[in-house]
C-alpha cells in the first residue's frame, strides 16, 4: 500500500510517496528521515509525482557518531574538499568534507551532538 505524506523539516514542505509494507511503518518512515528534526507530518491523498526530501546540497553523516568540531560558520563559502565538520565514531575522527562548491546556508548540528547514518548535517547553497 502506498501512502503519500507532506513533511515539513526546518520550515520546508516536501511532498513524498512510501511503498509501506510489513516492515515499514509510519513511524519507522519518519525514523528513515535521518535523524531531521520533523516538526510535522500530515498523510494526504493520491499522489502523481515524488520530490527528494535531501537534495544535492545536503551535507549528511556518513556514519553514527559524535560532532567533536564544526569547521564552517553559516555564510562562509566552501569549496569541494573543504573539512565541514570532524565526527568521532568509535574513537576515530572522520573529516567530512564537502562535495561541492557554495555557501554554508544552515547548519544543522552543534558540537557535541550524537548523530546517525546519513544525518543532515549542513545545507550549503
Amino acid at each position: 500500500m502506498k501512502k503519500r505524506f507532506r513533511i515539513t523539516i526546518e520550515g520546508e514542505v516536501y511532498e513524498v510517496e512510501v511503498e509501506m509494507g510489513s516492515s515499514l511503518s509510519d513511524k519507522n518512515f519518519l525514523d528513515f528521515l535521518s535523524g531531521a528534526k520533523v516538526f510535522r507530518r500530515e498523510e494526504i491523498g493520491e499522489t502523481i509525482s515524488i520530490k527528494r526530501v535531501l537534495d544535492k546540497r545536503s551535507i549528511l553523516s556518513p556514519m553514527s557518531g559524535r560532532i567533536l568540531s564544526i569547521k564552517v560558520r553559516e555564510g562562509d563559502r566552501v569549496q569541494k574538499g573543504d573539512v565541514i565538520v570532524i565526527l568521532e565514531s568509535m574513537k576515530t575522527q572522520v573529516e567530512i568534507t564537502s562535495h561541492l562548491n557554495g555557501v554554508v546556508e544552515k547548519i544543522m548540528v552543534k558540537e557535541g551532538d550524537f548523530v546517525k547514518t546519513n544525518h543532515l548535517l549542513v545545507k550549503i547553497k
